[in-house]
């Protein structure tokens, strides 16, 4: 009865199904999470590499991206392994994202980055800042939503 049980894991917002089979590399496919059989004793480890990759691609892709929207610049870019805090700025614009948020919908790791760089430009939450998020995130509130939500289970995860 156990091996019918499918294993389910977040990506970019979606449930991807495990799909272990003669894969040479982990991969996404229409709603599947393709996963070498090779690397099955294993699997935690692996999946959480595999995480950290796409995190690393997908938040700096995001970064770059709107760092040039908002007008922006940051020292240097990290990535963590944090259960709560989701990103963070320091005072000299280093920034710091959990490599967690990939498994959140893309709009939620994009309010995320929008969230850290606006912190470039004002440290403190003031109306400028929160201005600045609106600006570039109009539904920011849904994505707080969102993380205050949902965000244990992405702290469970992996």
């Amino acid at each position: 009865m156990a091996k019918d049980r499918k294993e389910e894991y977040l990506y970019l917002g979606r449930k991807l199904t495990l799909h272990p089979g003669n894969y040479t590399s982990i991969a996404v496919k229409d709603d599947k999470l393709l996963f070498p059989q090779a690397l099955l004793f294993r699997k935690e480890k692996e999946l959480t590499n595999w995480y950290v990759q796409q995190a690393k691609k997908i938040i700096a892709s995001q970064v770059a991206r709107f760092a040039k929207e908002m007008q922006t610049n940051y020292k240097s870019l990290t990535f963590s392994d944090t259960h709560s805090k989701w990103g963070s700025c320091t005072h000299d614009n280093r920034l710091q994202f959990s490599w967690r948020l990939v498994m959140a919908p893309l709009l939620v790791l994009n309010y995320v980055v929008i969230h850290e760089l606006a912190h470039t430009l004002e440290k403190n939450h003031t109306q400028y800042f929160w201005m600045k998020v609106r600006r570039f995130n109009p539904s920011y509130r849904q994505q707080i939503k969102w993380l205050k939500e949902h965000g244990e289970t992405l702290a469970e995860s992996v």
